[in-house]
């Protein structure tokens, strides 16, 4: 099984982020999986917004249903 896409919280344990766990997973899957970010973060110079660096979409919380799935169809 392989996801489709990834949609991965920002904020995870420890000193671990959505987007090294976007890079971890893609590295074990040997594919570009289609990856959003969520954040409660708004600050400019918070390092979520590296995002699109990583090929990775970001949403601020709250998310709304249009806009999941939005990226959704975009993805398809």
């Amino acid at each position: 099984w392989r996801p489709d896409a990834l949609i991965v919280d920002y904020r995870l344990r420890g000193s671990e982020t959505g987007l090294t766990a976007i890079e971890s997973i893609r590295r074990l899957l040997e594919k570009e999986v289609p990856a959003l970010i969520v954040t409660g973060d708004t600050g400019r110079d918070h390092p979520a917004f590296d995002a699109d660096m990583h090929g990775v979409e970001l949403l601020h919380k709250p998310v709304a249903p249009e806009e999941l799935k939005a990226f959704l169809n975009r993805i398809r």
